[in-house]
């Protein structure tokens, strides 16, 4: 999933485009997207652009228009590990049924607008469709990819540009941090409020 916008066009396209090649492993893929890309006119601006690439090299995209989310998007860390048995983490996949489905259920039982993760040994990792950023005095912290999280594309660009730290994250984190953020490349750096934890 990607932003485009007739300024800027495709917001961190260099690392989608990355990412992807490590989960297709096929350069000539890899060229059919870059082309299939270049060649795609979005119908909305600013966009939310999705696109889908399989092994078979059937490619897919779309857009809708970008809406911005109310923020500070209110957030709760589910009672269930994020484990690989029950998500795949390695790649950006269609296959999110974990995910979108603990949003679903929380979002009905809570008026929640984003379900945090934490894995069996008690770290926080992931959301189903940001990562999670903490500020604590001064320094901006995120999760390292060993807690068993989903590689995001902001994350990596502000780690690469020295505007976010990686470290082990834990409940406590969040609760005694000066701010709480959750994002995405889509999105951006969104404000969140922590609404607690289930169970």
């Amino acid at each position: 999933t990607l932003y485009h916008d007739k300024v800027e066009g495709y917001r961190h396209i260099g690392c989608h485009l990355a990412r992807l090649s490590k989960a297709v492993d096929s350069p000539e893929i890899m060229d059919a997207v870059i082309n299939t890309l270049a060649a795609y006119t979005p119908l909305n601006n600013p966009a939310r652009i999705r696109m889908t690439a399989d092994q078979s090299g059937d490619i897919k995209i779309t857009d809708t228009a970008f809406t911005p989310l109310n923020a500070p998007l209110k957030v709760m860390v589910s009672k269930y590990c994020l484990t690989a048995a029950l998500q795949n983490t390695a790649h950006k996949i269609s296959a999110r049924d974990f995910y979108d489905g603990e949003r679903t259920r929380l979002k009905t039982e809570h008026d929640i607008d984003e379900v945090l993760f934490a894995n069996d040994k008690g770290e926080l990792c992931d959301g189903s469709f940001t990562t999670i950023f903490i500020e604590k005095d001064g320094d901006l912290l995120t999760p390292a990819l060993e807690a068993g999280l989903l590689p995001g594309i902001l994350r990596e660009h502000m780690i690469a540009k020295g505007q976010a730290t990686e470290a082990r994250l834990t409940l406590d984190d969040i609760k005694s941090a000066n701010r709480l953020y959750v994002g995405n490349s889509l999105r951006g750096l969104m404000p969140a409020k922590f609404i607690g934890t289930e169970g």
